[in-house]
């Protein structure tokens, strides 16, 4: 007899209709529905199931009884089966109803299964066959129903997404309970995100889909007020940013009265679909619009969005009563609303931060609450101990809901993963259940054979990243932002070594074809997690005693991540194992930057020991100065440049370089930028004052005339005229000060600059002229000593991210504003 979870909701029935268990058959009796290759049964579905779902669920059905038992069940629709032999009913059959059983309670989600005589009672959601594409189709009810029937009575395990992730024992006969009665649903509400893309699967561990709330993935406003449709005829609909109403970044002048008619509208839309719920959502990386309309609603960013938000979930109160609106608590929304106390009855608060204290803190107001969770955004981060402890922390707090960033498909690392997955997803339907059992339970069916020595693989990785479901009690991966101290601090080099001593193991005596292809996936992802881990590894030694023995090493520890890599990659696409998705889903976490990107030949060519070190520079006096961006003063061409290298040491595709120089009043920059084509700044643009010039090619001058380390001033400019962003930093010593620690963005310093884009010769250079007033700082004198950096941002078609070069590089932030790296430079 299956054990019913607590947490769902149980009905138990013993006795309906005709039914109940048969007056011939025991308390303990079974019913035989397959034996010495033969079967009395007949598996038929209801004739007004979507086809898709009721076939979904049959197939499987009688696919994992052909493999479990050695029998093919025939599948007809109730309306042609002629009785007079057992039967497995799926769906909503009539025979169902006429053995008074509830199939009209049975929703969503949720599934009863039943023995009535010798008929199998299989009942799950199954849409509707008129109902092809509306909400109700997708429910996988039935399909849960079927997976839940193996599962108790076949002791079939669904492990991982493909034919070669079901365990499926092979046995003597199928019998089941002749007293199984079983009616559950689901704690949540909803468990999405990116799939599996598998129903068996998904059913099975509870990663059930959402037919609730239509999400946007965290963000509506790009579906609202989409800037490709009013980017250029509607520019008041966006935030002015800089003092220019720009459409970049989507964000939204919210306090237009047509903007938010038009995200009302968008909820309309979605709302009149089927849904119950509508998400409203704020652009990623939000920045907030600075007219004066937008000002006035609140000082504070955060306060201005609770209040708009607020004020339309009071008027689709009015259009749609029924319907609620799901708003997101992220980025400025973090925490609660301190200007208003309460919310309408028909909001519910998405959660972007569940620690404990976000709990506490969200406990007054009176909503519902649904979560947004960033467990596998990187692979191999969550312990099955923290995916059950966090389900365990939501059930108790009354989430209602769960939206998985990233999902499990995106990033999934199914080998290396495969217990957490697990783990979570049973936690969902039973959050009683423990880790430990679950883990076991995975590793016995996923490995057979193998299983000691896979045993001992998972506890040695376990071990130290179950330290999350004590340190991190909010996401899976704030603890250790950066990929080297993660790595570094998880998979310390005992761990690898009793990873490497388990895996191989399981290895050599896996004798089952299923247990192999599921080792092969284990092996295949973690190679590439070791590859990665010895280069942190050996990164760290090098940087603790950089010479040129350890830089040989480091470089031998890249070579081999690349070759595993070309291994792991061949031809550039994943590879695939028979019966299993690909490794890491098809998209490896490759790694980027320093050491990765360091060119070791250039380096050891030019005799450069990374880190060693610091890059120095003497500014020469000045002559007659003209600003007009050209270096064409005699005394310019007696200043040396300065070379910029790639951030990370590796190598540059188009150098740049720069001079310095002083007089009496002015600090002088001087730069040159090789070019890729002639037309590779054609599309720059001005942006204005404290416009978005980091979005396009620019030059950033960052410098501490102080030379302590503590304070700078940040100077940007594009190849284009009226096109500057300024700041600085550490200019306030109060600590009870706002700017305490913190960029002032207000600020505005006197300076100017000009450049000149030289097509023929595929270069341009800038001269920037800087008053020492500007910097707060008096002229210096010969011997003064400040620090400084400069870098280029530039964007290349088709990639994704910018690259970076960088005069004084900075080996493990990769920023331009790591202060500990600036270079020095001494005035003559």
């Amino acid at each position: 007899m299956r054990v019913i979870p607590r947490f769902f909701i149980v009905i138990w029935v013993v006795s309906v209709a005709y039914g109940g268990r048969s007056p011939a058959l025991g308390a303990d009796a079974r019913l035989t529905v397959a034996a010495d290759g033969k079967s009395p049964y007949t598996i038929v579905v209801s004739d007004g199931a979507h086809a898709g779902r009721i076939g979904q669920a049959s197939a499987l059905l009688r696919e994992v009884i052909d493999e479990v038992a050695g029998v093919k069940l025939p599948v007809v629709k109730e309306s042609r089966f002629r009785g007079g032999a057992p039967a497995i009913y799926l769906g909503k059959t009539r025979a169902a109803s006429r053995a008074g059983l509830p199939v009209d309670t049975v929703k969503g989600f949720a599934c009863l299964n039943r023995v009535v005589g010798r008929d199998i009672f299989l009942v799950g959601a199954d849409g509707s066959a008129a109902d092809r594409d509306g909400l109700l189709a997708k429910y996988p009810g039935v399909t849960k129903a079927v997976t839940t029937f193996l599962e108790d009575q076949a002791g079939v395990r669904f492990l991982l997404p493909g034919k070669f992730g079901r365990h499926v024992p092979k046995l003597e006969a199928l019998r089941v309970d002749a007293d199984m009665d079983v009616t559950a649903s689901p704690a949540f509400d909803y468990v999405t995100g990116r799939s599996a893309r598998e129903p068996a699967y998904n059913a099975a561990n509870n990663y059930f889909g959402n037919q609730v709330v239509h999400s946007y993935g965290g963000h509506s406003y790009y579906s609202a007020v989409p800037e490709k449709k009013f980017g250029k005829s509607n520019p008041d609909y966006f935030a002015l940013i800089g003092g220019i109403r720009t459409p970049k970044g989507n964000h939204l002048c919210i306090s237009n009265s047509r903007v938010q008619e038009l995200m009302l509208l968008e909820m309309e839309r979605q709302l009149d679909k089927g849904y119950r719920w509508v998400e409203l959502a704020q652009t990623d990386g939000y920045q907030e619009c600075d007219c004066a309309e937008c000002r006035a609603i609140h000082p504070d960013r955060g306060e201005r969005l609770w209040i708009v938000h607020r004020k339309l979930a009071e008027e689709m109160k009015k259009r749609r009563p029924d319907k609620k609106v799901m708003i997101i608590s992220y980025g400025p929304t973090s925490a609660p609303p301190q200007s208003f106390e309460s919310f309408p009855d028909n909001v519910v608060i998405q959660l972007c931060n569940y620690s404990e204290a976000s709990f506490r803190a969200w406990a007054p107001f009176n909503v519902a609450k649904t979560v947004y969770i960033y467990n596998w955004l990187a692979p191999a981060r969550i312990a099955p101990r923290y995916a059950v402890d966090q389900i365990r922390r939501f059930a108790a707090n009354g989430v209602r809901g769960i939206y998985i960033c990233g999902g499990l498909s995106n990033f999934g690392a199914w080998g290396l993963d495969g217990p957490s997955y697990y783990a979570f997803g049973k936690a969902i339907g039973d959050p009683s259940r423990e880790a430990r059992d679950l883990t076991e339970q995975y590793i016995r069916a996923a490995f057979g054979e193998a299983a000691s020595p896979m045993r001992a693989f998972y506890r040695a990785m376990h071990k130290r990243s179950e330290v999350y479901a004590l340190i991190d009690r909010q996401r899976g991966y704030s603890f250790a932002p950066d990929a080297g101290d993660f790595v570094c601090h998880f998979f310390s080099p005992k761990a690898l070594g009793d990873m490497i001593a388990g895996l191989e193991r399981a290895l050599s005596i896996a004798e089952d074809e299923k247990v192999k292809a599921r080792l092969a996936l284990v092996e295949a992802e973690f190679k590439l997690l070791r590859a990665r881990a010895v280069v942190y590894h050996m990164y760290r030694a090098y940087r603790l005693a950089p010479s040129w023995e350890t830089l040989g090493l480091l470089e031998k520890s890249v070579r081999d991540y690349k070759e595993t890599t070309a291994w792991l990659m061949p031809g550039g696409k994943v590879r695939t194992i028979a019966g299993l998705r690909p490794p890491y889903s098809g998209r490896p976490p490759l790694a980027g930057g320093a050491p990765f990107s360091w060119d070791f030949a250039l380096l050891r060519e030019k005799r450069v020991l990374p880190g060693v070190g610091m890059k120095r520079a003497e500014v020469r006096g000045a002559g007659d100065f003209r600003l007009d961006g050209r270096l064409d003063e005699a005394w310019w061409a007696d200043a040396p440049f300065h070379e910029l290298s790639e951030i990370g040491m590796g190598r540059l595709e188009t150098p740049s370089r720069f001079k310095v120089a002083y007089d009496a009043e002015h600090f002088y920059v001087g730069f040159e930028a090789e070019l890729p084509s002639a037309d590779a700044l054609d599309s720059i643009k001005a942006v204005g004052r404290d416009g978005q010039g980091w979005k396009q090619e620019n030059l950033e001058i960052v410098v501490d005339p102080f030379g302590e380390r503590r304070r700078y001033c940040h100077f940007m400019l594009n190849p284009a005229p009226d096109s500057i962003f300024d700041r600085r930093f550490g200019y306030e010593d109060d600590p009870l000060h706002p700017l305490y620690g913190k960029f002032d963005r207000d600020w505005n310093g006197e300076w100017d600059y000009a450049t000149v884009i030289d097509r023929e010769n595929r270069h341009w250079t800038a001269e920037v002229r800087i008053p020492f007033r500007t910097l707060g700082a008096e002229p210096p004198k010969p011997g003064a000593m400040w620090t400084l950096n400069v870098g280029r941002t530039q964007f290349f078609p088709g990639e994704e991210h910018p690259r970076y070069s960088l005069w004084s590089p900075n080996l493990e932030a990769r920023s331009f504003h790591d202060i500990s790296t600036f270079g020095e430079i001494t005035f003559k």
